[in-house]
This record gives C-alpha cells, sequence and structure tokens, in this order.
C-alpha cells in the first residue's frame, strides 16, 4: 500500500507542478503532504516521512507576508484581510521605519546644508580664539541645530512618527472599502483603479500612499501577469503598436484559450456535418407506398 499511495501522491504533485499549473497554490500542495503524512504516520517508513516533514517545513505555508499587507493596503479588500489586527501593526511598524528614515535624510541634508553655510561665514571672518563670547554663541547655534533636527523627526506640533502613523491607520481604517466595479456615465461597466484611489487620497495618507504604491506593484510582477505580458508581446509589435488598448487586452486572453474554442468549433463542424449527413441519406431513401 505504501508505494501505491506514494505513486498516486508523486502524480498529484506533478500534476500540480505542471507547466500548465505554475500558479497552483503551494497550501494545495501542502495539504496532500499532510494528508499522506497523516495516513502513514504509524508506518515504519521514519527516512520518508522525516523527508516529507522537512519539506513541509521548508515550504511558504499559506500566504505570503507580503500578499497579507497588499490585500489590506488594497482599498477594495481592507476589511476582507484575515488576522486583521497583526497585519495592521506590520503595516504600522513598516511606515514608521520609512517615515523614520526619510525624515533622518532630510535633516542630514538641511543640516549639511546649514554647516556649509556656517563654514562659508568663518572662512571670511577672522577668528578670534580670544574670545569666549564668540565660542559659547557658536555652541548655542549647534544646539539649537540639534533642536531643529529632533523637532524635524518628531514632526509637526509635538507629534511622534509613530502617533501620525497610527492616525493614518485609524482614518484609513474608518474609509469605507472600494467597490470593485463602478458604473461610467454612459453606463458602461468598469473596474476601480486601486493606485489611481491612493493618488487621489495621498495628501490625505502620505506615508501609506508611498507604502501602497509599492507593495500593489508586487502583483505586476506574478506569474499570471508574466504570462499576460509574455503572450502580449507576442501579439503587440512594431506594426501592431496602434492597437485599440481594450482590443490588445482581449488578444492574449483570445490566444490562451485558443486550443479550446478550436476544440468547440470542431465539435461544431463534425455535428454539423453528421447532421447534413443524416437529411442527405433521409432524401434519398424512396418513398414510402402508400
Amino acid at each position: 500500500m505504501v508505494p501505491f499511495a506514494v505513486k498516486k501522491l508523486r502524480e498529484r504533485l506533478t500534476q500540480l507542478a505542471s507547466p500548465q499549473n505554475t500558479t497552483t497554490s503551494r497550501p494545495l500542495a501542502q495539504a496532500q503532504l499532510r494528508d499522506f503524512e497523516n495516513r502513514w504516520r504509524k508506518a515504519t517508513e521514519p527516512t520518508f516521512l522525516g523527508t516529507v516533514e522537512r519539506g513541509a517545513r521548508d515550504r511558504q505555508v499559506g500566504i505570503h507576508p507580503a500578499f497579507l499587507i497588499a490585500s489590506f493596503l488594497d482599498p477594495r479588500s481592507k476589511d476582507m484581510v484575515p488576522d486583521l489586527g497583526p497585519v495592521s501593526e506590520r503595516v504600522a511598524a513598516i511606515m514608521v521605519d520609512q517615515e523614520t528614515k526619510n525624515r533622518e535624510a532630510q535633516c542630514l541634508v538641511a543640516m549639511g546644508t546649514d554647516r556649509a553655510g556656517a563654514t562659508s561665514t568663518v572662512d571670511e571672518e577672522v577668528w578670534n580664539w580670544e574670545k569666549e563670547d564668540d565660542f559659547f554663541a557658536d555652541l548655542e547655534v549647534d544646539q539649537a541645530r540639534s533642536r531643529q533636527g529632533a523637532e524635524a523627526h518628531v514632526g509637526v506640533g509635538g507629534n511622534t512618527v509613530e502617533s501620525i502613523v497610527q492616525d493614518e491607520l485609524k482614518r484609513y481604517k474608518s474609509f469605507p472599502p472600494l467597490q470593485f466595479r463602478k458604473v461610467l456615465p454612459g453606463g458602461t461597466l468598469t473596474f476601480n483603479d486601486p493606485l489611481k484611489w491612493w493618488e487621489e487620497k495621498a495628501p490625505y495618507f502620505p506615508i501609506m500612499s508611498s507604502l501602497a504604491k509599492a507593495y500593489l506593484g508586487i502583483q505586476a510582477t506574478s506569474a499570471p501577469s508574466e504570462r499576460v505580458f509574455s503572450a502580449a508581446s507576442m501579439l503587440i509589435e512594431k506594426r501592431r503598436n496602434r492597437l485599440d488598448p481594450e482590443l490588445a487586452g482581449k488578444m492574449p486572453f483570445v490566444a490562451q484559450n485558443w486550443d479550446l474554442h478550436e476544440k468547440h468549433l470542431q465539435d461544431m463542424l463534425l455535428a454539423a456535418a453528421e447532421q447534413q449527413e443524416g437529411e442527405e441519406v433521409q432524401g434519398s431513401e424512396p418513398p414510402a407506398a402508400k
């Protein structure tokens, strides 16, 4: 029984890993491995079961964290993310880290500009080391610059980066979800673009909007998108560079599903030929005697 089960498991995994199913979710393959392990846990196959368990640990189980974050940052699906609390906390941590680095870079640039101006002023004037007042005056200037850098890190109105991030998250969660589809004035049904939504809401969410553009762009590198772009590259070329965008979007779909359409056409032609042959046979029969 064990060799038979291994054979079935291998066939199933081979089917899942075939080029036609490159985007099949890993949790499905993981479920197959877990099912086999549960069935044969008591078998005397410690080496094989150990290999299965190690393979299960080394693979990505469930949804990748980046896709959870991208789903949360998509205004259409922000309320449908599982484990919303941990995902929201992770997004907040990334936003705090990103904004802190941006402000530190801005402070370094500003302080570098101020120091360059101060150096030129010192070069023009004659430095007198005997004047202690000048020394303490310069020390006060450096302290004032340090305070300005700290204020830039804290933010306007004394708000910390953490409080600004939490305020953006709170306002984002309170926004109603974006509908997946919308009806244009002419009655045409189209899809809402989340990136366009973030572009319009960027003044209200300056930190989160930049993060959303990065994470929502991950989807364009997925295997389905890669296949679409590969198919489109074989259709859109120099002689077809003026295709209507809507028509160009339909052509890869037709190219990818042409084999199904061709099979349907063959079935229709075969049925029509059989029907025509039946009518000819019926027409060639002599009329029944009265």
